[in-house]
């Protein structure tokens, strides 16, 4: 991992508005957390948290891509305009067999816990895109589990349990 500036703060505050989760902030908000963010790059194949080491901040990736891996399965990829580690920072997160890893070189930008909890409390509009950025995700892992289940009851159309 490199932490280095590149981005100017106003190229920072650019790079949120294209965010999703940052559509209801006003400029002046932007900036603020833009501000507090710090870059920071990671090579492909790089390892970026374990079940040991876990995330401290939350990242938004500007390029490149993350898998979320559980037991050396991924379940999540984060690319442009997507976040990772938001769960362990609210403190809710399992980390047990959890791996963050670099696919491709990744370019982010990043939030301390601190940081993340001023900008909550102090920015409403920040607060409300984490919320909705939260029910997007858990939207995407509902129709995930949906789908699995159709799968499954395709293989046994009653439902029955073949073990």
């Amino acid at each position: 991992m490199r932490t280095e500036s590149t981005l100017t703060l106003v190229q920072r505050a650019v790079a949120l508005m294209e965010l999703e989760q940052f559509k209801a902030v006003d400029s002046e908000e932007l900036a603020n957390i833009a501000g507090k963010m710090l870059e920071q790059r990671f090579e492909a194949g790089e390892v970026i948290a374990t079940e040991t080491q876990p995330v401290d901040r939350l990242f938004l990736v500007l390029e490149g891509e993350v898998a979320h891996l559980r037991d050396g399965v991924v379940v999540r990829r984060a690319t442009r305009g997507m976040g990772f580690g938001l769960y362990a920072l609210l403190g809710v997160e399992d980390r047990e067999g959890e791996e963050l890893q670099a696919l491709t070189a990744t370019h982010t930008i990043a939030l301390t816990r601190d940081d993340f909890i001023e900008a909550v409390v102090d920015h409403p509009g920040f607060a409300i895109g984490v919320i909705q950025g939260l029910g997007r995700t858990i939207l995407q892992f509902a129709k995930r589990v949906e789908s699995l289940e159709k799968q499954l009851l395709a293989v046994s159309p009653l439902g029955e349990n073949q073990s």
